[in-house]
């Protein structure tokens, strides 16, 4: 039985949200359900209506919501199925909402019963309760989270005996559209890097290809029944979050500081730089996906205002700052241009990671960062930033 795509919006419903999300959060979240749908139902007919899930490394629970939804029997609540999420993650991490955070919300809310978070590597989870069985073991983009291929091993092998079936998905490090290389590129790049690190936090550990997790499958004890590819919407994020830790400048800065082998820190350097170069050729690391750039991070919001502030020579907590609202604001008129110029600035300050080029943006005095320019490399970000203004937010008058 198929999960319909009609249920998308329900399903991202489900996930944690701010009191006023903005109108490109929602597309990302009903995007992020979307392909969380596709992959369930690629492994049909595995999970449907009363299937047992144990998902291994479900994180703050994307795709822990979809595979609820499919379990569910509405008609039967008796004959649902259950999901036990796993995932050794601390409780803190991730942003804007923690961990903890976003598995407390979806347990206290209408997926409650169908669902136990455990916060457990997945090997000593499965050794902790060696009774416990279930119909399908899912992982579902986290493989590239494993240290290692050993590591991966070990969780296949410790699965043998307690789950009739796995079922994963992971990129493909294969780029079906130019606006992909980056991706794959900045993945590979991020691995390396990691891979020289003492002690390493990064998400991307081991990108590993479908040959390599294959022959891993193999090793586990299991054989692979059928295989496929999901191509995600343009709409899904995780394309521009890992290219763009690889294209800022902070990753340089940490390579250098870090790596003392000089071959590999040029390597990683030259990785960099391809990761760069590819994703500057489809208009800058924002276009490796479709998402529009927005404004609705707090902290980013402190920087942008604090950088407009200082390049406009006034104190950063009074000059030309976004302020909440009750109802829109006109942001055409002259109180927002500064806000609007500074956006795109800002978005120039993403790209190069330097704060000369934000302050003489500002000031007007590089033609290199022309509106043009910065439209075609970040899709007219001062567009979307005034739509948010105008919905969301006040531009206020210098003090």
């Amino acid at each position: 039985m198929s999960l319909s795509l009609s249920s998308a919006e329900k399903i991202a419903s489900y996930a944690i949200r701010g009191p006023e999300p903005s109108p490109a959060s929602l597309a990302v979240e009903h995007s992020q359900a979307v392909h969380r749908i596709n992959l369930i139902n690629a492994w049909a007919p595995a999970i449907g209506p009363g299937t047992r899930v144990l998902e291994l490394g479900c994180g703050q629970g994307t795709c822990t919501q979809a595979l609820a939804e499919a379990v569910s029997s509405p008609d039967h609540p008796a004959s649902s199925g259950h999901i036990t999420a796993v995932d050794p993650g601390a409780p803190d991490y991730g942003a804007p909402f923690t961990l903890a955070q976003a598995q407390s919300h979806l347990s206290a809310g209408p997926l409650g019963p169908l669902l136990t978070f455990h916060r457990a590597d997945p090997v000593d989870f499965l050794a902790a309760n060696p009774d416990a069985q279930w119909d399908v073991a899912v992982l579902a983009h986290c493989v590239w989270y494993f240290r290692s291929p050993d590591t991966l091993r070990q969780t296949l092998t410790a699965l043998r005996g307690r789950v009739a079936r796995v079922c994963l998905a992971e990129w493909a490090l294969h780029a079906t559209e130019p606006a992909a290389v980056a991706h794959v590129l900045a993945a590979l790049a991020r691995a390396t890097f990691e891979a020289h690190r003492v002690d390493s936090t990064e998400n991307i550990q081991m990108p590993a290809s479908p040959r390599a997790i294959k022959d891993v499958v193999g090793q586990a004890g299991w054989k692979v029944e059928s295989e496929g590819t999901v191509v995600p919407g343009a709409e899904l994020s995780d394309g521009f979050w890992e290219t763009g830790t690889v294209v800022d400048e902070e990753f340089a800065e940490e390579v250098e500081k870090e790596v003392k082998e000089e071959r590999v820190k040029a390597a990683l350097t030259s990785a960099r730089d391809a990761t760069i170069a590819a994703a500057d050729s489809v208009g800058g690391a924002r276009k490796t996906t479709q998402v529009q750039f927005e404004m609705h991070c707090p902290t980013l919001l402190a920087t942008f205002t604090t950088l407009m502030a200082t390049a406009l020579g006034a104190p950063a907590t009074a000059s030309h700052a976004l302020t909440a609202r009750d109802g829109p604001c006109d942001a055409s008129s002259e109180t927002c241009r500064p806000v609007l110029q500074a956006n795109a600035c800002f978005a120039a300050f993403i790209r190069t990671g330097t704060k000369e080029q934000v302050l003489q943006c500002v000031n007007h005095q590089d033609a290199a960062l022309a509106e043009e320019q910065l439209c075609a490399c970040y899709g007219c970000a001062e567009t979307t930033v005034q739509d948010w203004a105008t919905s969301n937010l006040e531009c206020a008058a210098p003090a």
